[in-house]
């Protein structure tokens, strides 16, 4: 029976294996060829293995089977964007917006695309759409900031940051990024304590600040010399 092979696909990704899964879900759909989940998730194991080809054939066939798969028409999206096909990515990230108006992947995907199209304004107008939708995909915060960053704007870059760092408080990139805008900003103080606490949440992070040229304004200051020292004894 498909299910009895799909269900084996699904313990064998919870195992942490998923070429075997990939076997199971295969096996699957070759005694049921209209089953569109295994189809799906065997796409979602090629995506993650770097195998895009096999991965967008799969998503399509999963649209074949079920045109109303908003999550399939969002990673065909994102795949060609990945692949630098912007009008083709747009058009899947329609689709599932078209099916599901507030599913934040999908917006934040919208958002990538338009961003790498240098249409900033409506790749912002994108993200906070999706923020709007979800609080905790940290990722929406990190991409605005960047745009803002772009554009020489901190203090717009730092306000999104902060916004993010409220909603996600364990998330050490937001303040990473934050730290990095306070520096551009002459706020030395600030930047040190983002630094501070980034190392708290991740300590792999200490040599990626040391070689950081944003940071080389801080070398000199004593605070940040002690936190580092500090750290550093604690790696």
């Amino acid at each position: 029976m498909a299910g009895a092979y799909y269900g084996v696909a699904i313990v064998k990704e919870q195992l942490n294996k998923p070429r075997a899964a990939l076997n199971y879900y295969y096996k699957a759909i070759e005694k049921d060829n209209k089953y569109d989940r295994a189809y799906y998730y065997a796409a979602n194991i090629h995506d993650r293995l770097g195998q895009r080809d096999k991965a967008i054939n799969l998503y399509k066939r999963v649209i074949e089977l079920n045109p109303n798969d908003f999550y399939a028409y969002n990673n065909l999206g994102s795949l060609y964007e990945e692949l630098g096909k912007y009008e083709v990515a747009k058009k899947y990230l329609k689709g599932s917006l078209d099916l599901n108006p507030n599913f934040y992947k999908a917006l934040f995907n919208m958002g990538v695309v338009k961003s790498r199209l240098k249409d900033n304004e409506r790749a912002l107008a994108y993200y906070r759409k999706a923020i709007e939708t979800n609080k905790k995909y940290y990722y929406t915060y990190l991409n605005m900031a960047v745009i803002y960053i772009g554009e020489d704007k901190y203090k717009n870059a730092v306000e999104i940051l902060t916004e993010g760092i409220r909603n996600n408080p364990s998330k050490e990139d937001l303040y990473y990024k934050r730290a990095s805008c306070f520096t551009k900003l002459g706020l030395e103080d600030r930047a040190i304590e983002d630094i501070r606490q980034v190392l708290s949440l991740n300590l792999d992070y200490l040599d990626l600040i040391k070689k950081d040229k944003d940071f080389y304004r801080l070398s000199k200051v004593k605070k940040f010399k002690r936190i580092l020292k500090e750290y550093n004894h604690n790696k």
